[in-house]
């Protein structure tokens, strides 16, 4: 497995696991760390994001078309999926704050 395709990996389970750390918490307010959970999700997500597009322009570059045409349904798929999956979880943990 190619280095960026882990570093896609990591950066999307952070993207999505520090929302769910800001909702576990249950602070009270919006306090610092998090408000910090929230950039840092949404910067992964847009990193991993980033990465994905870089590993896609690799395989044009090298000319692996029948490698790019296997990839981009599925890489479509998830990186729509991470990024509904983000924004919905951080989003609950913005209302979640914000009732109370």
């Amino acid at each position: 497995m190619e280095m960026i395709n882990i570093g896609t990996l990591l950066l999307g389970l952070l993207a999505c696991t520090l929302p769910i750390v800001n909702l576990v918490q249950g602070n009270q307010s919006l306090q610092r760390p998090f408000l910090i959970n929230l950039l840092i999700s949404m910067g992964a997500c847009a990193l991993a994001l980033c990465l994905q597009m870089v590993n896609l322009y690799q395989l044009v570059k090298r000319e692996d078309f029948s490698a790019l045409m296997d990839l981009a349904g599925s890489i479509t798929t998830v990186a729509s999926t991470l990024v509904i999956v983000t924004v919905l979880l951080n989003g609950l943990s913005i209302m979640r704050y914000q009732v109370k």
